[in-house]
């Protein structure tokens, strides 16, 4: 048992060098990913706006809407005699 666990020992010294090494490396793609980022800002702001303005056109044309039950007018009804 206690071979079994100074060889598991030796397996992670082993690659404790390697783990430090790309853990110390830049990541490759992080200036697209810094682009993508603020390219995402502006058009989650843009979509915001655009639901805003529609929003606010969409209280514009209720408010001005006029009631229907106060505006209609009563329509005669006629009978068909046949």
């Amino acid at each position: 048992m206690l071979d079994k666990y100074k060889k598991e020992l030796a397996e992670l010294d082993e690659s404790i060098p390697k783990m430090e090494s790309l853990i110390g490396r830049p990541f490759e793609k992080d200036v697209e990913l810094k682009q993508m980022k603020a390219e995402l800002i502006v058009l989650e702001k843009e979509i915001s706006e655009k639901i805003k303005g529609n929003m606010a056109k969409q209280n514009v044309v209720v408010e001005t809407t006029p009631d229907l039950e106060t505006e209609t007018e009563e329509v005669p009804t006629y009978e068909v005699n046949r």
